[in-house]
């Protein structure tokens, strides 16, 4: 079974081959950056021990994926 980490590392490895000619940003970025960042939602969630954890808070200065997913599916 393929874990999704490894897999989302191939792809990144994969789209970034062979593309040395593509110029840098400001900042030495390979990509699209985004003129005005978009700001976390302030939102709280519930953690795997059940208590409360408020995302923007607690991911403050942190560069953040979410992931909306099932793992169990009725």
């Amino acid at each position: 079974m393929i874990r999704p980490a490894a897999l989302c590392l191939v792809a990144g490895t994969l789209a970034c081959h062979g593309k040395a000619d593509v110029p840098l940003s400001p900042r030495g970025f390979v990509g699209t950056e985004l003129a005005t960042p978009v700001q976390k939602p302030i939102a709280t969630f519930t953690d795997t021990h059940g208590q409360p954890f408020r995302f923007d808070s607690a991911t403050r200065d942190k560069v953040v994926l979410i992931f909306f997913g099932y793992t169990n599916c009725p």
